[in-house]
């Protein structure tokens, strides 16, 4: 039965199959990157983003913990999506960028 769902390794192997080595290998690496941003926006959103009453429960049960998972998650999100838009390169170093 297939559930419609496949590991990293097995999408890799389709990006490869489908663009071939090299375009696929980058475009698996960039497409990895971005599904887990996006994983991370979603956490922050069910967790700060869905109610009032959910966030008020939050300060409520530790709110210095909560502040701190709030700024943590926000701020590697951002780090996250400053990555993926870097320059093609910095330093003579290749980056992983869109």
């Amino acid at each position: 039965m297939n559930s419609g769902f496949r590991s990293a390794e097995e999408a890799k192997q389709d990006h490869i199959a489908r663009m071939g080595l090299d375009l696929g290998s980058v475009y698996d690496a960039l497409w990895q990157q971005v599904a887990w941003v996006h994983a991370k926006w979603s956490d922050y959103v069910v967790l700060f983003g869905t109610s009032e009453s959910r966030v008020k429960l939050l300060n409520e049960a530790s709110p210095a913990f909560f502040r701190h998972a709030q700024d943590s998650i926000w701020e590697s999100v951002l780090l996250h999506i400053t990555r993926l838009t870097d320059p093609p390169a910095t330093g003579g170093k290749q980056n992983l960028t869109v």
